[in-house]
């Protein structure tokens, strides 16, 4: 069994809580991504069902993992800025430092300043399935990061 679907490039979202520059806590560089009502999100739609289909083992009841994107933004209005209702968001993760570069495909050398929360990027992304601490879902794997544009800080 495969341990991660094929990678996709997302449309063009909002940047939130970036943590790109080092390693979290656990080790983990992450971004959230948030995309605005009526953006096509199918291809990530696809990609996680691909996942639940060819990566969840056959004993596992599907209807009880988590999903991405399965929250509406408004679950999320407190915090401003993009979530708002009809929005769409999920948290991509990754052990490894992340590829990223500007809208000319060229390495972002000041991370901290480029990608802001607020930024417009796309994100390279793939699925996977775990099952940990009883928890089994669908989670976002992050491969790149492509600053798209400027948008609003949210910060």
């Amino acid at each position: 069994m495969a341990k991660a679907t094929s990678k996709i490039i997302t449309p063009v979202g909002t940047l939130s809580f970036p943590n790109l520059v080092s390693a979290d806590e656990k080790g983990k560089f992450t971004a959230s991504i948030v995309f605005g009502p009526g953006a096509d999100v199918s291809d990530i739609d696809a990609l996680i069902k691909n996942a639940v289909d060819t990566l969840v083992p056959a004993d596992v009841n599907v209807k009880s993992l988590r999903l991405p994107m399965t929250r509406d933004g408004s679950e999320k209005s407190h915090l401003g800025g993009p979530y708002v209702e009809g929005a769409k968001f999920f948290e991509a993760k990754t052990n490894f430092n992340p590829g990223i570069v500007g809208p000319d495909r060229q390495p972002i050398l000041n991370v901290a300043d480029e990608l802001y929360p607020g930024a417009l990027v796309r994100l390279q992304v793939h699925a996977f399935y775990y099952s940990m601490d009883g928890n089994r879902g669908i989670g976002i794997g992050l491969d790149n990061v492509q600053k798209a544009g400027e948008g609003t800080r949210l910060d």
